[in-house]
């Protein structure tokens, strides 16, 4: 397995297990060297010692010589103080001596050597001398006590005694010059281990550092350099994750969210090309609508002016007053339906509303996850610093992170600008379609005033019997007319119903990718239909409230309509929660 397809915690723990490995050798070499320059100092110590214990035992000797030699020339008890004294001082400084060097055999037979010595010069040398001098108390002769003197019987055994006592000294100066050469090696040994383990391990740390940060920082690098690309628009780029750890998954991932993206742009364009061509056939629609109401109104007015010629006859006015009721209850039929898709229109508007707030209150949820992101990189900057050196690399990941999350954080609150707009052009269309619904019913009390009119026309027509064929000729063009407009009227509210499919498709799509609204924005914007369908008023009733009903149907669609791509996204505003993003 490569490094850089090791995940990053493995990368971290084998990095600095490798420092701490070396370091812990070094460690532990420099501690035992240590040990044993320790342990030499307390063998040079026990030298000392045993040199001590050989010149008190010197010491001691001198001092029994000193006794005998005193006594010899005084006579008194009192000069044989020293040779007591030294007598068990020897005793006891020999005993040292055999407990220092019980763990070497030669010093041991030199020790013993030195006791026989003694032994034998304190017969020969010492104790014929103590015996010469107490005859000579007694009243003897001192002259063979000074015959005694004079031959150095004594001096031979102080001599081998000396001699014994010089080399147990040299051999214990021979050890500690050549545990003193030890020390030095062992100190040397020392130094240069500390300073060719801190070579290596700066080495490797370095070396750790540079593959660690080749392969954290530069896949991060990418990624922020492709999310850049995505939300600059271009989807046309691929993503190619050069490793396995969680820098190839995040690089993986964000390969498929930019799949994702593009599917849901084509879809998204493809429902508003729909959504184009449905408005253009409710355009056309509306304005051959608005034409054939002309017509109607004409046909009326030519009906009024007949009506007025036809004040003589009341049996056939009154037989047409009762057609044109008929028809003035069918167009009041028609106004209703037309009211009740309003209404319709109204509940949609409220439903894509709702919805829009239910995606204002996830981009919230996502704001919260940034800020504790932040927060998160915030802590880890900190405990990063307070590691020193070791952890520069880490702070440094955690000033990234901390950064793709005040980035997230500013996304989100764009995002939920651009919905807080949405709802905005929704509410609008909502009072545009309430008016609508308005002057629908006002259309059903303008029929209900015709009804009306006919009903005094009714009343008047006993005198209008000549105007008999051309009321009837105006009646059968009104029905015409009326059936046509029937017609369109179907053929729009088919077209609305396709445009209200299409619209919830394209706001089920868009609700999928919850980072960027944007791109559902770049569409060609449809432009508004009240100038096409918006005609010269031809009678004094109906034209003008034609004219009047058809862009208000139109024109909330048309405000839906997103702004052009070329068109810049407005900057994300200053909110409140902006306060946490700066630390």
């Amino acid at each position: 397995m490569r490094f850089s397809d090791l995940r990053i915690t493995h990368k971290l723990y084998l990095g600095f297990g490798g420092v701490v490995l070396i370091l812990a050798i070094l460690l532990g070499s420099a501690y035992t060297n240590f040990s044993r320059l320790a342990q030499a100092n307390g063998w040079n110590n026990h030298t000392h010692q045993v040199m001590a214990a050989t010149q008190a035992i010197l010491e001691s000797l001198l001092n029994m010589e000193t006794g005998e030699r005193g006594y010899a020339l005084t006579g008194e008890d009192a000069s044989l103080a020293p040779l007591k004294a030294g007598q068990a001082a020897f005793a006891a400084q020999l005993k040292q001596a055999r407990e220092l060097t019980a763990d070497n055999p030669a010093q041991q037979e030199r020790l013993r050597k030195l006791e026989q010595a003694q032994q034998a010069w304190y017969g020969s040398a010492v104790t014929p001398v103590l015996a010469l001098r107490a005859k000579a108390n007694d009243g003897a002769s001192i002259d063979p006590l000074l015959q005694f003197e004079r031959e150095g019987r004594g001096r031979a055994g102080m001599d081998s005694m000396r001699t014994l006592l010089k080399e147990i000294s040299d051999a214990e100066e021979k050890l500690m010059t050549q545990r003193a050469a030890d020390a030095d090696s062992l100190q040397s040994l020392t130094a240069n281990t500390i300073v060719i383990g801190g070579i290596l391990t700066i080495t490797l740390a370095a070396v750790l550092a540079w593959l660690l940060s080749r392969s954290i920082v530069r896949p991060l690098v990418d990624a922020v350099r492709i999310a850049r690309t995505v939300a600059a628009g271009d989807l046309s780029g691929r993503i190619e994750a050069r490793s396995r750890d969680e820098t190839g998954q995040m690089l993986q991932a964000l390969g498929d969210m930019n799949q994702s993206l593009l599917q849901i742009v084509g879809e998204v364009r493809r429902g508003t090309d729909t959504i184009a061509t449905a408005t253009g056939e409710i355009a056309r629609g509306n304005q051959d609508l608005s034409s054939r109401t002309e017509q109607q109104a004409s046909s009326l007015e030519e009906t009024a002016s007949s009506m007025e010629q036809l004040t003589g006859t009341v049996k056939q006015n009154a037989d047409h007053a009762r057609q044109a009721n008929q028809l003035a209850a069918s167009a009041s039929e028609v106004a209703s339906r037309g009211g009740a898709v309003v209404a319709q229109v109204v509940d949609t508007m409220q439903a894509i509303s709702v919805a829009s707030q239910n995606i204002v209150e996830i981009i919230a949820t996502i704001d919260g996850i940034a800020f504790q992101t932040n927060i998160l990189a915030l802590n880890a900057a900190v405990e990063a610093a307070r590691a020193g050196e070791q952890g520069r690399g880490f702070a440094v990941v955690a000033s990234e992170v901390r950064t793709l999350a005040q980035r997230s954080a500013a996304a989100a609150k764009e995002i939920k600008q651009l919905i807080g707009d949405s709802v905005e052009k929704v509410d609008a269309g909502s009072q545009l379609v309430q008016q609508a619904g308005a002057t629908m019913q006002e259309v059903v009390g303008s029929v209900q005033r015709v009804t009306s009119i006919m009903q005094d026309i009714a009343a008047a027509s006993e005198q209008q019997i000549a105007g008999i064929e051309q009321i009837n000729h105006a009646i059968s063009q009104m029905d015409t007319v009326t059936q046509q407009n029937a017609a369109l009227v179907e053929q729009a509210a088919a077209a609305a119903a396709a445009l209200q499919e299409q619209a919830a498709t394209q706001a089920s799509v868009v609700s999928v990718f919850k980072l960027a609204d944007g791109d559902a924005h770049r569409v060609p914007a449809v432009p508004a239909l009240g100038s096409a369908v918006a005609r010269p008023a031809a009678s004094r009733v109906l034209a003008p409230r034609v004219a009047q009903r058809a862009p208000q149907r139109v024109a909330p669609r048309a405000a839906t309509m997103p702004p052009p791509a070329s068109a810049k996204r407005p900057a994300p505003s200053k909110a409140a929660g902006d306060d946490w993003e700066e630390f």
